[in-house]
């Protein structure tokens, strides 16, 4: 045989084992695809930390509006915050909470009837169009048992999701769920 011969076999040996190779790693499947995939989409993380709109007020004590507001629940009480530094204005107890509820602005009055004129007016003015601004209300009672309504405004074009979101991660913190919080 002739060297050109002995080249031609060894490329194709070459190319055959490759051919090979590539066929069987094609068989073997990844040790993350034997996991069974759920019809279910998981479950979001718990938030420790998250934005909670524009606080409008009616938190005893606190008479100040913030912008921006988060709500960071700090071992068995939510921590509010506002403005840029972060100024805690509360704390609510979580086992406090009675209900937490997203309403239209302009609707509020017809929800909430024990709230004062004088607290009601500041957060629902008459000028308040439907749809404009969407409503999160918390009702808790304080350590003396008297009944609260802290109000936060959401008004951004996304405004329905974000009071939701905010709404439903405070629920789930009230009802125990507290199965993967996220690091703050």
């Amino acid at each position: 045989m002739e060297s050109g011969e002995y080249f031609a076999i060894a490329i194709f040996i070459c190319f055959g084992s490759i051919a090979v190779i590539l066929a069987i790693l094609s068989r073997i499947k990844p040790k993350h695809a034997k996991k069974e995939i759920s019809s279910e989409p998981p479950k979001p993380k718990l938030l420790k930390n998250f934005f909670i709109g524009e606080y409008l007020g009616s938190i005893p004590g606190n008479s100040k509006r913030f912008n921006i507001s988060y709500c960071t629940v700090d071992g068995d009480s939510f921590k509010f915050t506002g403005g840029i530094r972060g100024i805690e204005f509360k704390r609510i107890p979580i086992a406090n909470v009675n209900n937490v509820l997203v309403e239209d602005k302009a609707l509020v009055a017809q929800q909430v009837p024990t709230l004062e004129k004088s607290a009601l007016d500041s957060i629902v003015s008459p000028k308040t169009r439907q749809g404009k601004h969407c409503c999160l209300y918390i009702d808790w009672n304080d350590k003396n048992g008297a009944k609260h309504y802290s109000f936060f405004q959401f008004g951004s074009s996304g405004r329905e999701g974000l009071a939701n979101s905010a709404a439903n991660t405070l629920k789930r913190w009230v009802s125990g769920e507290k199965l993967q919080p996220q690091a703050i």
